[in-house]
């Protein structure tokens, strides 16, 4: 028995040294439906709860026109089909724009995948307004990164698009998206309130 203590490692040593059973710590019951929660219908700015911003105020307060972009990236195994939800973006800035104002759809990708890419991709891309956007690294350099390791390669595809969607310039505001988001609605007034400086996430 004391072998298998050894191995377990368990988090806490039980009265009986015959007891060799993991025992986890309890989790804590969750809040009943009457108990008030801490925060109703606010946000958090990562140290403590605030006010929410109202996107729609934020935007009416930002430069009328401006130049946009949406971003969305291929990772090396384009996990989620290529680009399924590409025509919905598309549809989200096809609203009636106001003057001066554009919104353009870019597909980042390295150039080892944009070669793997075949003429059916470029039409899907064609089709719905999109340019490829070719980038030299999936994960920065300087991260350590073990190619055998599934978790390591699925880390650095979920972190591609970010990291390169703010480093892209000439844009009053840049979004991006993951490949198995679906855009529904008008997207403008969010980039609008991000045009004015800040920096939105979910």
């Amino acid at each position: 028995c004391s072998r298998v203590r050894v191995h377990h490692k368990p988090p806490r040593h039980e009265a009986s040294p015959t007891d060799c059973v993991k025992r986890a710590e309890a989790l804590p019951k969750p809040p009943s439906p009457k108990q008030k929660l801490a925060c109703e219908d606010c946000c958090n700015d990562g140290l403590e709860s605030v006010d929410c911003v109202d996107v729609g105020a934020c935007a009416a307060g930002a430069p009328a026109a401006g130049r946009y972009a949406l971003v969305m990236a291929l990772g090396r195994e384009m996990r989620h089909g290529f680009l399924q939800h590409l025509g919905s973006m598309r549809a989200a800035t096809n609203r009636s724009l106001p003057p001066n104002t554009s919104v353009d759809i870019l597909v980042l990708a390295t150039n080892k995948t944009a070669e793997q890419l075949r003429e059916s991709h470029f039409k899907s891309m064609s089709r719905h307004g999109a340019r490829l956007h070719t980038v030299d690294w999936v994960g920065p350099p300087e991260l350590p990164q073990n190619p055998r390791d599934s978790r390591c390669a699925s880390l650095a595809d979920d972190l591609m698009g970010p990291l390169h969607a703010l480093g892209i310039e000439g844009y009053d505001a840049v979004a991006y998206y993951g490949p198995g988001v679906e855009l529904q609605g008008d997207v403008l007034p969010m980039l609008r309130c991000a045009a004015s400086g800040r920096l939105l996430a979910t």
